[in-house]
Formats: C-alpha cells, structure tokens, sequence
C-alpha cells in the first residue's frame, strides 16, 4: 500500500495544513447543523476527499450510507438522474445520507443543471460534499448553493516535517535538508511529496537519508547552480550560462530545470514590484539564494524581466510535448543569450 494511503487521516486531529477548514467543520460537527452541500475547492493532493470522508463518519454516518462518485467518469446528465432518484430514499442505518462528488467540475452542462435542481431543494436527510480541483469551471449557479471552503497549500516547512514525522513511523532516519528536498518536489501536494518520499526510501536502503542521496535520486535541480544560470544570463556570458546549463541538465531533468528557471525569475519579478513573496514560496528556497535573487531584481537594465517569463510560459506546452525536452530548453536559453 502506497504511503499516502496508509497515512491518510481519519479524524480531524490527524489534518494537517488545513486548520481553519478543520476547526470550521468541527464546529458544525459539535452544534449539529451541517449545511445541505459543502464544496471543498484546491489543488491535487491537499486532502480534500480526506476530509470530505472524515465530515461524513463525523456526522454518524455509516459506511452504507456513504456514497462516493468519480465525476470524471460518471459525468453525464443520466448518472445525475441516477442520484436524484437515489437521495429521495431515507437512509439504511444513519441520519444522513451523504455524497462525496469528486472532480465535480468535469460534470456535463445538462448534469450540472440537473444537480442544481436537487441543490435548491435537498431532502433534509442528504448532505452533498463536492470536491473540485478548477473551481473556475464550476457554474456560479452551483456555487452560490454551497458552503465553499478552499483549501491552501502547505509551506515547505509543514511538508518537510510531514516528510520527517512518516520516515520516523516508517523507521527511517531523514535530515531535515534532505526532508525539505522532497517537499519541494512534491510542489505543494500531500499524495504527491508522500509519494516522492516512498520512492526515495524504496531507492536509498540505507539510513540516515541526506541531502546528497535525494537530489541525486529525484534529480533536483541545485537551487545555487539555477541561481547562478541567472546571474550569467543576466549579463549574457555566452560561454559561463552554456556551461552551467550542461552542468544542470547533467543532475536534473528539463522540466525541472524549466520550472525552477521559471520560479526564480517570478521571484525576481516580484523583488523588483517590491511585491512580498508568499510565505510558501519563500520558504521553498534556502536564505543565501533568495539574497542573490534580490540582488538580481536590483539590476537595470536587464533581460530577467517579465517578457522573459511570458516567453518561458508560452513554450510550457511545447516543452512537455517535444521529443526533446532538453533541446526546446536550450533554444530558449541560447535565444536570450543571442545565439
């Protein structure tokens, strides 16, 4: 069984990241008045079904009245049918019935309408939990029949010792340098940093795991080398910004470096509109990096600027769909350098 699985949380206490949903939903739980539809809003991995399960069995609910659906393969106007016709039947064992729609947003339009009809007038016995990775995409006539709560992704910290404290029950000794470097892979998502972090105990037998071990299995991009890649481009130094690219693409991967690339030049941007970094985004690079970073948004002129970032943006696609990942980040490097 994966990591993410047999540590998932099934109490309130066990949450971890979301304290404000948690304490809100605890509340509901102590007064006895849940809503009649709850959305839970975030990115991939924060736990959001999780916590969905959890406010089900904390409202007495049984397992057999628990009914969970997958919207992106059950998404059309008849699997909606389905339930209506469903939430009309009192419950086998418990109070409520309660229903757990994930990925919501990728129900039909015709669904959708025929679940705002069973949204505007709910049998007191259903409680509806939606959960949504692109709230966007969820028609505002849904919305505004919710209680919304979005969930944040956690700081590098939380995860790193989210990272230390599933290594320690696993009986594995990680440094905290090497913790943070899993968390930072794992791009602001509980599944995927637990999943990066059974990889690196399935890949590295031996105790205690360290900073070197893990950048050399995940491949991570060393933040002082991209920083470096930075300074070069900067002052377009032909020969030094070629050579530390090589050395990049030597101990990470193009998406990686890509991406990094990309994260330090917003920082950049941001240093330069006097803009304060958000708390997990400062926190994801170590103290001696965001300090040249800051020098470098002092430099005028320069070419770290925001066309460079939208040049960057507008080849994502590009780059995730070419048979050389490495060849489409070259071109954009040799093109700001002016070869």
């Amino acid at each position: 069984m994966t990591l993410y699985r047999t540590y998932r949380p099934s109490i309130f206490d066990e949450v971890i990241g979301q304290d404000q949903i948690v304490s809100t939903l605890s509340n509901v739980i102590k007064k006895g008045t849940p809503t009649h539809a709850y959305l839970f809003s975030g990115s991939r991995g924060l736990g959001k079904t999780s916590i969905a399960r959890i406010l089900a069995r904390e409202l007495g609910t049984a397992p057999v009245d628990i009914f969970e659906m997958d919207a992106a393969s059950n998404r059309g106007i008849d699997d909606i049918r389905v339930l209506k016709e469903e939430v009309n039947v009192l419950p086998r064992e418990s109070k409520y019935k309660v229903y757990i729609i994930d990925e919501v947003h990728m129900l039909t339009k015709e669904a959708f309408n025929a679940l705002l009809k069973t949204l505007e007038e709910p049998p007191q016995h259903v409680v509806f939990i939606l959960a949504t990775t692109e709230l966007h995409k969820v028609p505002a006539t849904i919305i505004s029949r919710c209680e919304v709560h979005t969930f944040v992704q956690p700081s590098i910290e939380v995860l790193a010792q989210h990272v230390i404290t599933i290594g320690e029950k696993e009986k594995r000794s990680i440094s905290m340098e090497a913790a943070r470097l899993i968390a930072d892979a794992g791009r602001g998502s509980f599944r995927d940093t637990l999943g990066k972090l059974q990889f690196i105990l399935e890949s590295i037998p031996n105790d205690p795991i360290d900073e070197e071990g893990v950048a050399h299995i995940l491949r991570r991009s060393p933040q002082t080398l991209v920083v470096e890649l930075l300074e070069k481009l900067s002052v377009k130094d032909t020969d030094a910004t070629l050579t530390i690219l090589t050395q990049l693409f030597d101990v990470s991967d193009p998406i990686t470096v890509y991406t990094d690339v990309i994260t330090m030049v917003r920082v950049i941007m941001m240093g330069r509109g006097h803009t304060a970094l958000p708390q997990n985004l400062q926190s994801s690079f170590e103290p001696v990096v965001l300090s040249r970073l800051a020098e470098l948004s002092k430099q005028q002129p320069t070419s770290l600027n925001s066309h460079l970032l939208l040049r960057f943006l507008e080849m994502g696609y590009t780059l995730r769909t070419s048979f050389s990942q490495r060849l489409v980040v070259e071109g954009l490097i040799m093109r700001e350098i002016g070869l």
